[in-house]
């Protein structure tokens, strides 16, 4: 059984309800039902975590606000990962859209470390490296 005929109501619902606060998340909505098999396991753990997410959302609006400040404040940066692929100098300009996103995926970072939210499915990676190479001087943090 494919997951996009079984969830077909519910993605309309959320395309035609769901406020898209970033430039990944429609990107993100279109992939959580792309057309695979169905994996019953692994969607219980995700509907438990997604669950134990509004919950706390709910009772945390200062999460809520500041996570949503955070992600809109994301740009879409696709472009300048596919010129470093391809082996381009990036520009100047190119070099600050990264460190800019790594900067904001950390205050994420440390939102969610600083919450009693733990969630299995969440995993960050590790940017102080890429912060210290872009941002030498610690101008910026």
């Amino acid at each position: 059984m494919k997951r996009s005929g079984v969830f077909q109501p519910c993605i309309d619902w959320l395309r035609k309800s769901a406020p898209i606060l970033s430039p990944y998340g429609k990107a993100a909505l279109d992939s959580l039902f792309a057309d695979e098999e169905l994996n019953v396991a692994s969607l219980k753990k995700s509907f438990s975590e997604l669950s134990r997410l509004i919950k706390h959302l709910a009772e945390n609006l200062s999460f809520f606000d500041s996570a949503a400040a955070i992600f809109a404040g994301l740009r879409d940066i696709r472009g300048t990962f596919a010129n470093l692929e391809q082996g381009q100098i990036l520009a100047e300009v190119e070099l600050f859209e990264i460190k800019t996103f790594a900067l904001q995926i950390n205050r994420l970072i440390e939102l969610y470390q600083k919450s009693d939210l733990k969630l299995q499915q969440i995993d960050f990676s590790d940017f102080y490296g890429l912060i210290r190479l872009l941002n030498p001087d610690e101008l910026i943090t």
